[in-house]
């Protein structure tokens, strides 16, 4: 089926809006014209690995995974460390989640916690009580906790030092 460039668009803002982004409308719109086919993922079936923007309430990361915007990281590293990172530069790091973090989970109640094996909390952001907040990694060296109106309530206050 062949797709008109609006149609395209809307597609790509749908898609957008499912992965939390707060700058789908200017992404999607920034091009009415035709383009080559648009492709949507869904990273439901298995525990993600790597996603870009944001971080769903109720998804995780596991050792190995990242999420990034542009230049700007957030990875579980292999070695347990939470890092965020601009290009191959660290910024920013969860303290006491080194050596031992396994997973790091945006809880439904708000809160980003990083956890070891046994499911033992080594690290939180203290967010918790904002249902549906997201983790957004900003292109700008930021990473941020959004309650899902879009107001921020936690942040790493990186933000303008990548690019």
């Amino acid at each position: 089926m062949k797709r008109t460039g609006r149609q395209r668009a809307v597609l790509a803002l749908a898609a957008l809006a499912l992965a939390g982004s707060t700058a789908a409308t200017t992404a999607a719109t920034a091009s009415a014209a035709p383009s080559a086919t648009t492709a949507v993922t869904s990273t439901t079936a298995a525990p993600p690995r790597a996603f870009d923007l944001s971080l769903p309430a109720g998804s995780s990361l596991y050792r190995g995974g990242y999420m990034k915007a542009g230049n700007t990281r957030i990875e579980l590293q292999n070695d347990g460390n939470l890092v965020l990172y601009c290009g191959n530069a660290g910024m920013w790091q969860a303290s006491n989640a080194w050596p031992n973090g396994y997973r790091a989970t945006m809880q439904d109640d708000g809160n980003f916690v990083v956890y070891d094996s046994n499911s033992r909390a080594l690290w939180a952001s203290g967010t918790d009580g904002n249902p549906g907040a997201y983790l957004q990694v900003q292109n700008d060296g930021n990473l941020v906790i959004y309650r899902p109106g879009g107001q921020p309530i936690w942040s790493t206050n990186t933000g303008g030092r990548c690019s």
